[in-house]
């Protein structure tokens, strides 16, 4: 008889104590757990395209996506709610400190406190396509120097250089290392400037790089020329923009050069560069398919589903704005009946569309901010971790 009390204390203390787990673990989960609300952007969304394009824009930011919890931090709740727990997708824990911020400022939203949730392509918008955001998420060095891998010499770099350019309005400069194997350990580093090369006389203002995060994507990130971070890449050099739009180029790829520029003297030729890149995106492929994760890196147009959702948030439809503002279409077109509507180039599909930064102004709630655009230079970048 001592036995079994002996045994029913012991197993009344173990699920006491398994319970008082469970209840800290969940308090713990709900700091990293947010409820998004989303309604199909167009006729052929579905759940699936949905899903993989959370996939695509949380591995943007590292998260490796582990194939055992992923399905578990990305859940579909109800024909319109989402609910993401950024603890289960493999970020790291001094990532995961800044997702909580992010979260808890969504959370204390008016639009949070009227729904009980806010929209997905908004808190995406807000907590990976703005700069501030992205550098904190990706944790950018601060400074170029920093940046820099101590060990690259000049006589290890290979520099290409670009007369002309579809990305600048001047001459480029395009450096690796030569002597780095692993693409884990390559940086890629553009340099904008003034000056010219065939005079010798480029001066080098502006560093647009890229390197790989150890869940195979890339990372970009973009210094002044006195070496510290800036949100976009200025208008005045050319069209690099924001990092978010180096990701719509760059489709997680290195690139070769889409014109034809004269190979320069004391510079690497162009079969030299592309033979270079080829190798380099050899390694990258070679990398990801070595991985255990959500992301499936041979689809090459999941990357999409990513712009579409911040495109069609961005550029809402009177059907989104119902959705989301909790009105009929016929109302909301009343209500906007003094705004311009057009199409997207690139996908028509999403219909007549708005411009997200004037049918703000007219919201019936605020929520949490967002930039003014995605991929271009603008005013309106927020930054609600406090960086840089």
């Amino acid at each position: 008889m001592k036995k079994v009390i002996c045994f029913l204390a012991v197993l009344i203390t173990f699920v006491a104590a398994f319970q008082l787990f469970r209840q800290k673990e969940g308090v713990e989960n709900e700091s990293y757990t947010i409820n998004l609300r989303h309604n199909k952007s167009y006729h052929d969304e579905t759940d699936e395209l949905i899903y993989k394009g959370l996939l695509w824009s949380f591995s943007q930011v590292g998260a490796t996506l582990p194939k055992k919890t992923t399905a578990r931090g990305i859940e579909k709740v109800t024909d319109t709610l989402w609910r993401i727990d950024v603890s289960k997708l493999g970020f790291r824990p001094v990532v995961l400190e800044k997702w909580r911020r992010i979260i808890a400022a969504a959370k204390n939203t008016q639009e949070y406190h009227l729904y009980g949730s806010i929209m997905l392509n908004r808190f995406v918008i807000c907590s990976i396509y703005a700069s501030n955001h992205y550098y904190e998420m990706v944790q950018a060095p601060k400074t170029y120097s920093e940046f820099l891998h101590p060990s690259v010499n000049a006589s290890s770099k290979a520099e290409y250089a670009v007369e002309i350019s579809s990305v600048s309005k001047g001459e480029r400069l395009i450096r690796m290392d030569t002597t780095v194997e692993a693409i884990t350990a390559q940086q890629f580093i553009a340099v904008e400037g003034s000056g010219h090369f065939s005079q010798g006389n480029f001066k080098e203002e502006l560093f647009e790089l890229i390197d790989m995060m150890p869940n195979g994507q890339l990372r970009y990130l973009i210094y002044s020329h006195n070496g510290r971070l800036v949100n976009a890449s200025p208008n005045s050099y050319g069209d690099a923009g924001k990092p978010a739009k180096c990701m719509w180029c760059h489709e997680s790829y290195l690139l070769d050069n889409f014109m034809s520029t004269p190979n320069i003297k004391g510079y690497l030729n162009y079969e030299q560069f592309v033979s270079l890149n080829k190798r380099n995106n050899d390694k990258l492929i070679k990398y990801r398919k070595q991985l255990s994760t959500e992301i499936n890196y041979e689809n090459k147009k999941d990357h999409e589903l990513a712009e579409i959702m911040y495109i069609s948030y961005m550029e809402p439809s009177a059907e989104t704005l119902a959705f989301e503002w909790h009105l009929s279409i016929e109302e909301i077109r009343r209500h906007l009946a003094k705004l311009r509507t057009h199409q997207h180039h690139e996908f028509p599909f999403l219909g007549q569309l708005y411009d997200r930064h004037e049918v703000d102004k007219l919201a019936p709630h605020k929520s949490v901010p967002i930039p003014k655009s995605i991929r271009e230079p603008n005013d309106d970048e927020p930054n609600l971790l406090g960086a840089n």
